[in-house]
C-alpha cells in the first residue's frame, strides 16, 4: 500500500511542477506588460498634469483680466 501512496505523491508532485513550468512564461509576460503599462500611464499622467497647469494659468489670466 505504501508503494501506491508513494507513486501517487510523486505523480501529483510531477504534475504540479509541470503546471508551474508551463505557466512561467505567461506570468513573466504579464509582469512585463504591467511594467510597460505603468510606465505609459506615468508618462501620460505627467503630460496631463502639464496640460492642466497650462490651462489653469490661462484661466487665472482671464479671471484677473475680468476683475479689472
Amino acid at each position: 500500500m505504501s508503494d501506491v501512496v508513494l507513486v501517487a505523491l510523486i505523480s501529483a508532485g510531477a504534475s504540479i511542477i509541470v503546471a508551474l513550468i508551463t505557466q512561467a512564461p505567461a506570468i513573466l509576460n504579464r509582469t512585463k506588460a504591467t511594467d510597460n503599462t505603468l510606465a505609459k500611464l506615468k508618462k501620460d499622467n505627467e503630460a496631463l498634469q502639464k496640460e492642466n497647469t497650462e490651462k489653469q494659468e490661462i484661466i487665472e489670466y482671464y479671471r484677473k483680466r475680468d476683475e479689472k
